[in-house]
């Protein structure tokens, strides 16, 4: 039992810290070591994870199956390379799920310890924002592990997730204080990213805490949450302007223009990096009208360009919402899959709440379905790492398997 504590403690620890500080490291690992990881796995989680067949085991397998199938909707760019680098994503994905559930036994009687563990990403996020005043930037990214604001400020609103949880387990006065604090960092550190999608996360977060803790104590986190709202404010507008973010952005659009001899006006691309919807709607109305006959049905295939226009990807490398990557590949199909899953969890989490007024799976069903909608990539994709709108997925999705299980 205490191997098989370490071992959960050492997964916990990576998982957290580094998605925050550098994920590449921890998961090209597992992308190396996941059959071992798999077989390991399900050698010490055979009493907690006995395969038995269920609703959302079922929807799971049938979305890696489609997935799978849909590498020969493109015959010319098929490859036995690819194929095979999807079948040991699968099983990576497999192995993810199985340790997430091998940890949540040890989690459940350690859980105040395992979260506080979300300290480090907090002061991590305290530090960007030092970070982002010393140096004038335009919009805060985590400066540990930069990506671009909008992914990093969904990577900050994360640890919400588990300052909540921390919140409703602890009885320390002195924690209490800790943990509002950390709220209004993690809060105004995702203001600070200007990222709507992480901002409207957070709240919809906070909230719902707030709606399943009536009492005054449910109020807390949305003091802090008004603290950071009211600090981000009075912020000087010549630091936190995004005008010239947007400026230096349309300028490069047009400098692609130039030099590429693109085909595509000005006016297609700078509306992409519009503040209205980023030219989201146009983008996805777009891939729509891309898409014919069978292909709303089936998709265009896992191996199918899903960018704007090839030439440009900076503009749009992607469809911009995890829900019309889904679409376009795997058409209906894979979108109701997709869709299903959340239900189920969504579901699960319900049930948690009623039977053990237990709401982690909940906020977290509740933070992803945003970044997913409007600001997330594939779900499903087979790159170095998890992104961040795969990691928000995964975990519920995971969770939502070990509470089938269980009950």
């Amino acid at each position: 039992m205490l191997f098989k504590k370490i071992i959960a403690y050492i997964l916990i620890a990576i998982l957290l810290l580094s998605y925050f500080y550098g994920n590449s490291y921890f998961h090209e690992f597992l992308f190396k070591f996941n059959i071992i990881i798999l077989f390991l796995s399900l050698f010490f989680v055979k009493e907690s994870f006995q395969f038995r067949l269920s609703y959302l085991k079922s929807i799971i397998f049938l979305f890696f199956t489609y997935n799978l199938i849909s590498l020969f909707f493109t015959p010319d760019l098929f490859t036995l390379d690819i194929f095979l680098k999807v079948i040991r994503y699968i099983m990576y994905l497999i192995a993810f799920i199985i340790m997430i559930n091998f940890s949540m036994p040890v989690f459940k009687k350690e859980c105040i310890t395992l979260s506080r563990l979300v300290y480090l990403p907090v002061l991590g996020s305290f530090i960007s924002i030092i970070y982002f005043f010393y140096h004038g930037e335009l919009r805060l990214m985590n400066c540990f592990n930069p990506s671009y604001p909008i992914h990093d400020g969904v990577r900050f609103g994360l640890l919400i997730i588990f300052l909540l949880f921390l919140f409703n387990k602890t009885t320390s006065k002195k924690e209490f204080f800790l943990i509002l604090i950390s709220i209004s960092i993690i809060s105004y550190a995702v203001f600070l990213t200007y990222s709507r999608t992480a901002i409207l996360a957070v709240v919809l977060t906070i909230l719902s805490t707030c709606f399943f803790k009536f009492r005054s104590k449910g109020l807390l986190p949305v003091l802090s949450l008004i603290f950071a709202t009211l600090l981000f404010m009075i912020t000087p507008e010549n630091i936190s302007s995004n005008n010239v973010t947007s400026y230096k952005i349309n300028n490069l659009a047009k400098e692609i223009i130039e030099t590429q001899h693109s085909d595509i006006s000005f006016n297609e691309i700078s509306s992409l990096v519009e503040r209205s919807d980023a030219g989201r709607f146009s983008l996805w109305k777009t891939i729509y009208k891309s898409m014919s006959g069978n292909e709303h049905i089936f998709g265009k295939g896992f191996l199918a360009n899903h960018s704007f226009n090839e030439s440009h990807g900076i503009c749009a490398i992607h469809p911009h919402s995890a829900f019309m990557f889904s679409y376009f590949h795997g058409g209906t199909i894979l979108l109701l899959l997709h869709i299903l899953i959340l239900l189920e969890v969504f579901k699960i989490a319900l049930k948690k709440i009623k039977n053990s007024n237990s709401f982690l799976l909940f906020l977290f069903i509740i933070y992803s379905f945003i970044p997913q909608f409007t600001n997330g990539e594939s779900i499903f994709i087979i790159a170095k790492g998890f992104s961040e709108c795969e990691i928000i997925f995964w975990i519920p999705a995971s969770l939502g398997l070990y509470y089938e299980y269980k009950s």
